[in-house]
């Protein structure tokens, strides 16, 4: 039985038990002899007992509830595959961290707060253990982790080229390991102190489809690696696929990692699409967000929402009428490429644009 219908199921035989509860009469009258009993209790105190009990237990279920909803994790935060992690001294048990964990670091001993999150089935671990906790707040003055071992860093150079000319790009964004950098002239960038370990670089520039590759990197060993981009689809591409089959991925809209910001690089796509549905002045549009299978339903059904929100937000802002358009998030559903891979992955974080009307 779940927890929260066991507390129901106590306040109501707690209930029950104050309203069976009879009050005796008062006592026969006792010989001369005897000392006189204590007066009986009234009925009107025994059901104020009674009310004040049954709001004890009524008020401590709530902050049960709550505790166990709303509580706060303290250990030692180490990297892992699925990025920062916790062990909690309390359980023993090690926690994915999600949300406002910017300036959390590997080696050192926080106290968070905030709630555990529920995982899909395809995550659960064995004994269906609640691994994933959603960070509201975080307390940062607790020291290293005994016997920490500081973490090993690296560099790495990254060359962004155009995969059909192979001729450098400027200006290309970098992204590894939670530093980026802004490749020059020669189409080259450097990251410096990323961990030591598995990572993933990921490059964008305007007119180009972004992509992201893996990455080994080994501590005092500069690493390299090169990222060919493919340009995106112009306005012509949006418009051909528009009228074969009435959908076109917008390929060159890009966000922020785990976040519904718009990019800069995101312009040119949005404007080719805004002049597609203008084309048409009396029509419907839907637009989709998906996401790769990385993270839990819930959080990947809410950031394709929000995705697919911002994009409708942009175009509204942009003259369309509100009413010809509707956003809708789809999570990690109808994926379009292998989500084991990096690159599939990619492609499987996309907005979609369909003709409806």
């Amino acid at each position: 039985m779940p927890r929260r219908t066991r507390f129901v199921s106590l306040v109501a035989a707690i209930a029950l038990m104050l309203s069976a509860v009879s009050i005796p009469a008062d006592a026969e009258e006792l010989p001369v002899s005897m000392p006189a009993p204590a007066p009986a209790t009234s009925h009107k105190t025994a059901e104020i007992v009674g009310i004040a009990i049954l709001t004890g237990v009524v008020v401590g279920a709530v902050v049960l509830i709550e505790i166990h909803r709303h509580r706060s994790l303290k250990g030692c935060v180490s990297s892992g595959p699925g990025g920062l992690q916790l062990q909690n001294v309390k359980d023993g048990k090690t926690y994915t961290l999600v949300g406002a964990t910017n300036q959390a670091q590997p080696g050192e001993i926080l106290q968070l707060r905030g709630s555990k999150q529920k995982q899909s089935k395809r995550h659960r671990t064995e004994d269906n253990d609640e691994l994933t906790f959603v960070v509201k707040k975080m307390k940062k003055d607790y020291g290293p982790c005994p016997n920490a071992v500081p973490p090993t860093m690296a560099a790495v150079t990254v060359s962004v080229v155009d995969a059909n000319t192979q001729r450098p790009i400027a200006g290309a964004t970098v992204i590894a390991g939670g530093a980026s950098a802004v490749t020059d002239e020669r189409g080259a960038s450097v990251l410096a102190d990323l961990p030591a370990g598995q990572l993933s670089a990921t490059a964008s520039a305007p007119g180009y489809e972004q992509k992201t590759v893996p990455l080994t990197l080994q501590a005092d060993s500069p690493g390299q690696v090169r990222i060919a981009l493919q340009r995106h689809h112009d306005g012509g591409d949006i418009e051909r696929s528009i009228g074969a089959s009435g959908t076109a991925a917008l390929r060159g809209v890009h966000f922020d990692t785990n976040s519904a910001n718009l990019r800069p690089d995101s312009t040119a796509t949005l404007q080719q699409a805004l002049a597609v549905i203008n084309k048409r002045p009396n029509s419907q549009w839907v637009i989709s967000g998906y996401t790769d299978s990385q993270g839990s339903d819930d959080v990947n059904q809410r950031l394709s929402d929000a995705r697919a929100g911002a994009v409708m937000d942009w175009l509204i802002e942009h003259g369309v009428d509100e009413n010809r358009l509707t956003a809708k998030g789809y999570g990690s559903s109808h994926p379009v490429a292998d989500n084991s891979t990096e690159d599939g992955r990619a492609q499987n974080r996309r907005v979609e644009l369909t003709l409806t009307k």
